[in-house]
């Protein structure tokens, strides 16, 4: 009651004074005649509608929101309700034809009145919008960005894009609204707060290494980027962050392969000379670094003696330069074990250019140097071999070549290396190199293999082959080491003595033949003369008995005429081996035979299937090539079978560098059976009811094996007979 006597105390014009005061623009709506009327409005509402709102007065609301039925609606809602309260909203102002964002107070007054209150708040619903705008683009961006992104605001996830999904393996729904101590290890949570509260104040603090946990529950090395920020007026950890967990594990790898590889780090202070060694120098040297001073002279203590001056030498040296240097030296350590190391150093410098730190390398390379001795020594006894030494991958390319090979093939080094071992093999024995290749991955070893080779020259060569395979670190077969050794000369006495040999064995066959003869074809004829030749020394032997005497005489004679004349023939065939070799053609010696014999072919109606397709030619002696074909064609016909007409073939063809000529026919046929190791003897005979001596067969035989090439048949009783010859093609 109090404050209403005072209030009604106050006079109408102080009232009205405070009305036009007030610094929030108020417009007074009185409603009637089921409307709203606008009855009135302050100096704030006049800057408000920019000076024309006086235009609206006693305007209906129905006419002026026309278009904003909110505005109307909300009128309505204040006087019926007897309700006050506040709205933003867009409202737009036809008297400025323009569009504002403002704060509306609803104020109920009484039953009549209402009284609006509106304040423009454009700029900062713009303010907002842009920043709403820019959240938005940082979500676009960062959805798909390759680092994993987030935003912390009031301790716990607002934001994460797909990246930060992948890396720990939650979806979205399972982090957000969770806190940084859900996803990292708690000790480090306290590293990474740290982080972010002297990231605003130390812009040197780049970056945070923390560990978190995966989904899997396995542990992850994260590098997190950010820092706290305002956001919607709101304080923000904005972060990025990066899996470094195969770097990490790359980083020990390299650690352990360091140690592996024997290589340690050195410092030296060059304004004391003071040295720092890391564990790994230590232990190259031998040294218990709790135990050694470190300085540049006690570092030369340990230099062999030798070796001393020249390092001391380099590394001063070096002091002009600022590019890395490199040295190798002997070391000999306290336990007395002298040790190769390489030595590799930069030099830093100041402002001034004033060398004022050297840090380097050094590596224990002991082993190297024994093993490139080792090598060098193998490489001087496998380029001094005389045999062809190479290696070659598993894909038959060269990698190696030694004099050897270069002086055995012909082919140097740089034409050999690279090129497929296929140059030095012949076209018919690829196959070959293909089993070897196979053997070698099964890691056998092919010792002392005979076969042939190619060298440059286009020549062939005869080599015994060693092949045994090349094995990595990992025990792996990678290639083939090979060792080539010319036995030409070996096989050309080989050879030789194979032809010796074989002469001998056919020397000593002629022996037995010409024994066999001399013992059954001579000795009856002589016999025979002997005979008669000691009847006729007989007194009382008739004139008749004479004349009968020397009949038998002369048959004796003749006989033994004819076994001279044969003997003479076999010494012929074997003296005319070295006659002059030509070029003849099959056809040509076929069409000789049927002239000189066409009244028999024809009398006899001898068909001939003939083919020479294949091969149709030979170099080598024209008369025994004749005489086998003419004996051959002549039997065939001389031992027919008369019920039937005679049919001969005759087939060329070429197999292993050899010609290979069939006689077949459809005659009597010989019982193998029986006469298999006599068909090619001398006087045999197998059909005595034909008149022969039983010389051609022997005299084919003795040809062709003369010709260096050789026979064979087939045959069986009234089914004809084949013969097989095999003649050389050179």
């Amino acid at each position: 009651m109090e404050s209403k006597t005072q209030f009604a105390s106050i006079e109408s014009d102080i009232l009205q004074g405070i009305y036009h005061a007030l610094p929030v623009a108020t417009f007074v709506w009185k409603y009637q005649n089921d409307d709203f009327h606008l009855i009135g409005f302050n100096k704030a509402a006049t800057e408000f509608a920019s000076n024309q709102v006086d235009q609206l007065i006693n305007k209906k609301a129905s006419e002026l929101y026309k278009s904003q039925p909110q505005v109307i609606a909300d009128l309505y809602h204040c006087i019926n309700d007897r309700v006050s309260f506040d709205r933003e909203f867009t409202y737009s102002f036809k008297s400025k034809e323009q569009e504002k964002y403002v704060y509306v107070n609803y104020i109920y007054v009484n039953e009549d009145i209402v009284t609006v209150q509106a304040q423009e708040i454009s700029e900062r619903k713009k303010l907002e919008q842009r920043l709403m705008a820019s959240e938005n683009r940082f979500h676009s961006l960062a959805d798909y960005a390759l680092v994993g992104s987030f935003i912390i605001k009031d301790n716990v996830f607002t934001y994460i894009n797909h990246e930060f999904e992948s890396i720990f393996g939650f979806t979205e729904e399972h982090i957000l609204g969770k806190r940084l101590t859900d996803f990292i290890l708690e000790k480090d949570c306290v590293l990474l707060n740290q982080y972010f509260a002297e990231s605003n104040r130390n812009s040197k603090h780049r970056s945070c290494e923390v560990r978190g946990i995966h989904s899997n529950r396995s542990i992850i090395n994260l590098e997190v980027f950010g820092s706290k920020k305002m956001l919607n007026g709101k304080e923000a950890i904005l972060g990025s962050l990066l899996d470094i967990t195969e770097k990490k594990k790359a980083e020990s790898r390299l650690i352990e392969a360091q140690s592996a590889a024997k290589v340690g780090s050195w410092e030296t202070d060059l304004s004391n000379l003071k040295v720092y060694w890391s564990d790994q120098t230590f232990e190259i040297f031998e040294l218990n670094k709790n135990e050694f001073s470190l300085t540049h002279e006690t570092f030369l203590n340990y230099v062999h003696p030798e070796d001393k001056a020249k390092v001391d030498k380099a590394f001063k040296t070096s002091f002009s330069s600022a590019d890395f240097n490199t040295i190798q030296h002997r070391i000999i350590t306290p336990k007395g074990n002298i040790k190769f190391v390489e030595e590799r150093w930069k030099i830093s410098f100041n402002t001034n250019n004033e060398p004022i730190r050297v840090f380097g390398t050094c590596q224990d390379i002991t082993e190297t140097i024994e093993y490139e001795e080792k090598l060098a020594l193998s490489s001087l006894i496998v380029n001094s071999s005389h045999d062809a030494i190479l290696s070659t991958t598993l894909d038959g390319i060269i990698t190696s070549w030694n004099k050897g090979a270069e002086n055995v093939l012909g082919y140097s080094d740089q034409e050999a290396i690279g090129k497929s071992i296929y140059i030095l093999i012949p076209q018919e024995l690829q196959d070959e190199e293909i089993n070897i290749t196979k053997s070698i991955k099964e890691r056998k070893v092919i010792d002392r293999y005979e076969t042939v080779r190619i060298k440059k020259d286009g020549t062939l060569l005869d080599v015994s082959l060693t092949v045994s395979p090349i094995v990595n670190e990992f025990n792996q077969v990678i290639g083939a080491s090979k060792i080539m050794r010319d036995i030409s000369a070996q096989k050309a006495s080989e050879y030789e003595k194979a032809q010796i040999m074989n002469d001998l064995i056919q020397r000593n066959k002629d022996l037995e033949q010409f024994a066999y003869i001399v013992s059954h074809n001579l000795r009856a004829p002589v016999a025979n003369i002997v005979g008669v030749t000691n009847i006729f020394k007989m007194p009382d032997i008739e004139p008749k008995e004479k004349l009968a005497m020397v009949s038998a005489l002369n048959q004796s004679a003749l006989a033994l005429d004819n076994v001279i004349k044969d003997l003479g023939l076999i010494l012929q065939i074997r003296r005319e081996v070295n006659e002059q070799k030509t070029l003849i053609h099959f056809s040509d010696i076929i069409q000789e035979i049927k002239q000189s014999i066409d009244y028999l072919i024809k009398s006899e109606k001898v068909v001939f299937e003939i083919d020479f397709s294949e091969v149709g030619q030979i170099t080598s002696v024209k008369s025994y090539i004749y005489s086998i074909f003419y004996n051959l064609i002549s039997n065939s016909i001389k031992y027919r079978q008369t019920h039937i007409n005679p049919i001969i073939k005759i087939k060329s063809s070429l197999a292993e560098n050899q010609i290979v000529i069939h006689f077949s026919d459809n005659g009597l046929g010989i019982d193998l059976k029986k006469n298999k190791d006599t068909v090619f003897g001398m006087y045999k005979r197998f059909h005595t009811h034909i008149e022969g001596k039983g010389m051609g067969l022997f005299m084919i035989k003795t040809q062709v094996e003369t010709l260096g090439g050789r026979i064979s048949i087939r045959s069986e009783p009234n089914k004809g007979t084949e013969f097989k010859i095999e003649l050389p093609a050179l």
